[in-house]
């Protein structure tokens, strides 16, 4: 992690690996649970979906901050 970037950005990409897992790990329970399968898929589905949002959210907010930074440190010089 760059040390200037804001904390929320790791925070971000944490919530979004996790959210990602969460997804896997219920897809993986979702084969050997008959009775709730379809429940677990559109779980997992979901958790997926959460899961890349933040992480394409943290990685806009990488790129914003990066042009930011860049365009300041232009103006210093």
């Amino acid at each position: 992690m760059c040390p200037n970037r804001p904390i929320m950005i790791s925070i971000l990409r944490l919530a979004g690996r996790l959210a990602c897992a969460a997804g896997a790990g219920l897809l993986v329970i979702a084969f050997w649970a008959e009775a709730l399968r379809a429940l677990l898929i559109l779980s997992a589905a979901a958790a997926g979906a959460v899961g890349l949002t933040f992480l394409g959210f943290a990685t806009n907010l990488v790129i914003l901050h990066d042009i930011r930074s860049h365009l300041q440190s232009r103006g210093e010089k």
